[in-house]
C-alpha cells in the first residue's frame, strides 16, 4: 500500500496543531483527542469514546501490521476501524502507523497518525520533526 506523503504530512500536522495536553482514557498522553474534530467524533457518547479507545489501545498493543480492528456501539450504530499500516521499531521507541476510521450519525472520517511507545508503556502521538 503506498501511502501518500504529502497528504499523510498535512493530516498529521493538521492533528497535531488541534492537539491539547493532557491524557484521555486508556491511550495516555494522547491529548483530548481533540485532533478528531470537525469528524464524526464530535458526536461520540461516552460508551462510544470507552469502546473506541479500547479498541485504539488493543489494536497499538496487539495488532500486527495489515490487521484492522473494528468497532462498534450498537446503541448508538456508531462505529469505526483501526487499522496498523506499519510498525517501526528503533532504539528509541516503537512506532506504529494507524488508519482511523469512523462513523457515526451518517458521517465518515478516515485520518492516518504515528503514535509511539513511551518508556512507561503508554502510547503518545508522534510529532512532526521539523526542518
Amino acid at each position: 500500500m503506498k501511502i501518500n506523503r504529502k497528504a499523510f504530512v498535512l493530516g498529521l500536522l493538521t492533528a497535531v496543531a488541534f492537539m491539547l495536553p493532557g491524557s484521555c482514557g486508556a491511550v495516555a498522553n494522547i491529548g483530548t483527542w481533540s485532533f478528531l474534530q470537525g469528524t464524526p467524533a464530535e458526536t461520540f457518547n461516552k460508551q462510544d469514546w470507552s469502546i473506541f479507545e479500547s479498541t485504539m489501545t488493543d489494536t497499538l498493543n496487539t495488532a500486527q501490521d495489515e490487521e484492522t480492528k473494528t468497532w462498534q456501539n450498537p446503541k448508538t450504530k456508531t462505529s469505526g476501524e483501526i487499522k496498523v499500516l506499519r510498525t517501526v521499531n528503533n532504539s528509541a521507541h516503537d512506532c506504529r502507523l494507524l488508519k482511523i476510521t469512523n462513523n457515526a450519525q451518517g458521517n465518515s472520517s478516515e485520518l492516518e497518525l504515528i503514535f509511539c511507545k513511551q518508556p512507561d508503556g503508554k502510547w503518545k502521538i508522534a510529532t512532526p520533526k521539523v526542518k
